[in-house]
């Protein structure tokens, strides 16, 4: 079993990976984007049992062994578990869902919210079709008000709300805040 833990992994979710919500034992994990906090770097880990049927000189990167890289990996994983940001991650996460789920009432369009810890998704519809035109309106209108989301989903009708890990509890108010008047302004045009 290969766990992708490029996007979810490193606290992102509210655990330090995300196969720790499904009770699941991964035999390889795949990491990048927080391991590096920007810079580039991944890692491929595994057993000891699937790690030595490589031979030296089979398996090997240009970029591999980058120092300042490498640097920021040791930093960004000794801050997440010395701040206990994967935690931290878990219980923002539940207030921020808690409040984005309370927009639904007065936003029809928000057909679905969800997420784990820090990661969330807001998908909108118009009836049964997906309403992308809508997430690229709010997508700009929170852009103008300093927030930036991600559009997502195959059919680009999903706001991907991922604040940093390190997101202070006003940060985080005020992010959502401005996703909100994003949201309900979308209603009044």
């Amino acid at each position: 079993l290969i766990a992708d833990e490029v996007q979810t992994g490193l606290g992102r979710t509210g655990r330090m990976w995300a196969f720790e919500h499904t009770r699941t034992i991964p035999d390889v994990v795949c990491m990048a984007k927080g391991l590096g906090n920007g810079l580039p770097i991944s890692a491929v880990v595994a057993g000891h049992r699937l790690m030595s049927a490589w031979e030296p000189g089979e398996h090997g990167g240009t970029y591999g062994g980058n120092a300042v890289a490498c640097a920021a990996a040791e930093a960004v994983v000794t801050t997440l578990v010395h701040d206990e940001l994967p935690e931290r991650a878990a219980r923002l996460g539940v207030q921020a869902l808690e409040r984005i789920r309370g927009w639904r009432q007065a936003t029809p369009e928000l057909a679905d919210v969800r997420g784990l810890g820090l990661m969330i998704g807001l998908e909108f519809m118009q009836g049964d079709r997906p309403a992308k035109h809508l997430t690229a309106h709010i997508q700009r209108h929170a852009l103008a008000d300093d927030l930036l989301v991600l559009i997502c989903g195959t059919n680009d009708n999903v706001i991907r709300f991922i604040p940093p890990l390190t997101v202070t509890e006003d940060e985080l108010d005020r992010g959502l805040s401005i996703l909100e008047t994003a949201v309900r302004s979308e209603q009044r045009r």
